[in-house]
This record gives structure tokens, sequence and C-alpha cells, in this order.
């Protein structure tokens, strides 16, 4: 009895031993597995945060640049005295206001920030009132009277408090950026850190569990073999079951070194990714800040050359004038390409903004057409424009002109003197709403069909003119088109060579 009772409790001890192997891997995997997520999801809370501190920067550069459009429009009109530059002021006086509200809207859970814009609010109002105090004196006593506001060094003062408080904004938010973005990097190298060591300690497991399971495998064969004549036939069938064992440990093992190839290969790919997208945001902020940092020098350099030419600085002989004339040319060139990548940089950003409404086609063009006629005279090209008064479209005017001045200007741009450009409206019937289509077609040179695709990706130029160098940085078509598809429509072109070409906008009925 007493060797039954050792033996007894020998198969109870064996007992507990293997299902603590059973068990105690699945609770090791459990608990890190456990950790990892809560590290997974702190690193995402902290990436949101870093997203969110970008996205404050951005929005705190772009109220800057809307209250410099603001300024751009009333130097325009003080200088002209032509009340066609209130209307991209009055523009840029309510894009202020909307860039004010979403600034503070992104920082309403940070009271420092909210003190700032506080302040921010009465300086920005401080300099508006100044700019409208400016054009009301200009329109009721001259330019003369206006400069005399303007000496007074109020805009001035008042601009550079604006700058002043956005600077410390900005860099506040570029302290947070900083923080959160090493929380993010802490965060993610600690769930490394776990992933790496659940990983060893698995692969730990793993032996242990398999050298247990040896060790019992070699105590039944010797089992067996104690019992080999009465026991031939199990014997046997047991040394069949532990060649399988066998098998299965390796491919168990072979399974194993799969799984951890394809995570390195996952790593590798996150991180290739991460890169990327990177890399895909600074360029889109060095596009932003560039565009608008160069804008500001650019409308000074047109607003001194209005001057001289009105003479304002002494009498001007026609060689100035004529020299005027192409500097004045040159800066407007500069700033519709700067204009240009600053559009590319928002759209790529997603930051566009479309206020959709009921637009007739052919007021759209009847605007525009004197932007454009000139080019066409020059070239004695003709125009015409066959657009019935019920072709209304569902879209957003101003990047409408926008697309429309892009067609036309290449139109002109390519179509050889004495050419002809048309411009035709029409309406495809479908399921509701129904699309109405514009089509813009010149007897140019002809695009080949190998081309077609490639002239609406960015920084892609094609030269349809023989002999001249193409102009631009190959945006135009790109941005056109990338406003229709945010319209809800698109772009598309149909041309062979030497027979001109068709671009057909289309949108939806309005």
């Amino acid at each position: 009895m007493p060797g039954l009772v050792v033996h007894d409790t020998g198969v109870r001890s064996t007992r507990v031993r293997r299902a603590a192997l059973a068990i105690g891997p699945g609770i090791v995997v459990l608990a890190f597995g456990a950790l990892a997520y809560d590290g997974v999801q702190r690193s995402q809370i902290s990436r949101e945060r870093v997203a969110h501190s970008r996205d404050v920067i951005d929005q705190a550069q772009a109220t800057f640049s809307a209250l410099q459009d603001v300024e751009t429009g009333q130097r325009g009109y003080i200088i002209t005295g032509d009340t066609a530059y209130l209307a991209p002021y009055e523009r840029a006086l309510g894009g202020l206001r909307a860039d004010m509200a979403a600034l503070g809207e992104l920082t309403r859970d940070n009271p420092t920030q909210q003190h700032r814009l506080d302040s921010l609010s009465v300086e920005v109002d401080t300099k508006l009132a100044e700019l409208a105090e400016t054009i009301e004196f200009r329109r009721r006593s001259g330019f003369a009277a206006a400069e005399v506001v303007i000496h007074t060094d109020r805009g001035k003062l008042a601009m550079e408090a604006v700058r002043s408080t956005l600077g410390d904004f900005v860099a506040e938010e570029r302290r947070l950026l900083a923080t959160r973005a090493e929380s993010e990097a802490g965060w993610r190298r600690i769930v490394t850190i776990i992933l790496v060591g659940g990983t060893i300690l698995g692969v730990v497991l793993s032996l242990l569990l398999t050298a247990t399971l040896l060790g019992h495998a070699e105590q039944e064969v010797r089992t067996a073999k104690l019992l080999e004549e009465q026991h031939r036939e199990l014997q046997g069938q047991a040394s069949e079951l532990e060649m399988q064992a066998q098998q299965l440990q390796e491919q168990a093992a072979e399974l194993e070194m799969q799984n951890e190839a394809l995570e390195a290969a996952k790593v590798e790919a996150d991180r290739g990714r991460a890169d990327a997208e990177a890399a895909n945001r600074s360029k889109t902020e060095f596009l932003s800040v560039m565009s608008h940092e160069l804008r500001t020098p650019l409308n000074a350099i047109a607003g001194h050359a209005q001057l001289v030419e009105m003479g304002v600085h002494g009498p001007v002989t026609d060689a100035q004038r004529d020299a005027m004339e192409r500097l004045r040319r040159s800066q407007t060139h500069l700033l519709y390409l700067i204009n240009d990548l600053l559009n590319l940089a928002r759209i790529e950003s997603g930051r566009v903004e479309y206020n959709l409404e009921d637009v007739p086609l052919i007021d759209v063009l009847h605007d525009m057409t004197p932007m454009v006629e000139p080019q066409f005279a020059a070239k004695d090209i003709d125009f015409e424009i066959t657009v019935p008064p019920d072709c209304v479209v569902r879209a957003d005017r101003e990047k409408l002109q926008q697309i429309l001045i892009n067609l036309l200007g290449n139109a002109a741009k390519f179509t050889p003197a004495g050419g002809r450009v048309t411009v035709t409206c029409g309406t495809r019937v479908g399921s509701p709403p129904n699309n109405v289509y514009l089509r813009v077609r010149d007897t140019g040179p002809g695009i080949a069909r190998s081309k077609q695709e490639s002239i609406f990706e960015p920084f892609v130029q094609l030269d349809r003119k023989q002999g001249q160098t193409a102009q631009g940085v190959g945006l135009g078509l790109a941005i056109a088109r990338d406003l229709a598809r945010g319209m809800g429509g698109d772009l598309r072109v149909r041309s062979e060579v030497a027979e001109g070409a068709v671009f057909t906008l289309t949108l939806r009925e309005g």
C-alpha cells in the first residue's frame, strides 16, 4: 500500500506540472498582449495630439496669411483707388474671421492659448480698424489723406503686435508638439520592448515545453522497452507517434520562424510608411510656408512699381515706364506660380473648403472674359462662347473661375495666331442630379494620346508648340482637375496630334 500511495502522488505531480506548462504560456501571452494593447492605445493618443498641434500651427499661419491678404487688398485700393481691389479685401476679411474662429475651436482645451487668442483678437481688431479707416479716408478725401494715416505707423505697430502674439502662440504649440512627439516615441519604444520581450519569453516557454514533452516521450520509450515482449504492437504504435510528434515540432519551429520574418517585415513596412508620411507632411508644410512668405514681398514689389508708374517718386520716362511694365508682368507671373504652389499644398493637405451653390455658367464666363480676351486679341484668335443661360452648375464660384481661367489661358497659349477657341455647354441626362459639361475646344497642335493623362500630374509640362519653351511649373491642370473632383465633378481631355484639343469640365447640375 505505501508503494501505491507514492505512485499516485507522482502521477498527480506530473499532471499538475503538465497543466501548469499548458496554462502558463497562455497566461503570459495574455499579460503581454494586454500590456502591448495599452501601449498601442497610449501611442495612438500621443500621435493624435501631435497631429492636433500641427493643425493648430497650420491654422495660426493661415490666420496670419489671411490678415496679410486683407492688408494687400487695402493697399491695392489705397494705391489705385480702384474699388475692384475691395472685393478681395472683403473676401480675405471673411476668411480671417473664419480662421480666427477655427483657431479658437482648436485650442478650446488650452487656457494659455485661449488667453493669447483674446489678446490676438484685440490686436487684429485694431489692425482691421486702421485698414478700414484708411479705406474710408481714401474714398472720401483721396490718396493724400489716406497716406497721412498710413505714415502714423499705427498699422505697422498693430501688424507687429499681431506677428509677435502669433509668434508666441506658434512657439507654444511647437513646444507642445515636441513634448507630444517625444511622448509618442517613448510609447513606441515601450511597445517594441514589450513585443520583443514577449516574443523571447514565448520562445523560452516553447523550448521548455518541448524539452518536457521530449522527457515524457523518453520515459514512455523506456516503459515500452520494459514491456516489449508483451506489448510489441503497442511499442510500434508508440514509435510512430513519436515520429509524428517530432515532425510536428519541426513544423512548429518552421512556422515560428516564418511568423518572426513576417513580423519583421511588417515592422519595416510600418516604418517606411511613417517615413513617407512624414516626408509628405514636411513637403506640404514647406510649400505652404514658402508660398506665404514669398507673396508679401511680391505684393510690395507690385505696389512700389505702380507708385513709380504713377509718378509718385518723380517724372517717368517712356523707357522707365516700359521697364516698370516688364517688372509688373514678371511679378504677376511669379505670384501666379506661387499661388499655384500654395493651392497645391492646400489640396494635398486636405485644407480646401468648397462653398457650393447654384452658379450660372454664362455669368462666370462673362465675369472672366475681360481677363482672357487680351490674350486672344494679341494673337488674332477667334474666341466664341455658346452657353445658354439655363446651364447652371452646383459649384464654388471662385474655384470654378480658377478652373476656367486655366483652361482658357492654355487655349490662348497653345492656339496659333489666327486660330479659333470655342466654349460650349450641354447637359447629360442621368440619375438625378444630371451632369452639366462645358467644353473648351482649340485649334492648336493637339496632344499625343500617350501624354494625355500625364498632363494632369503636378510639375508635368508638355510643349505643344514646336520651338517654344514651356511656361509655368506644370501645376495648372493638376490643380484644375483636383478642384473639379473636389466639387463632385471631373476634368478630361480628348485630342489628336495636329487636330487641336478638347477639355471637358463635368459638374453636377444646379
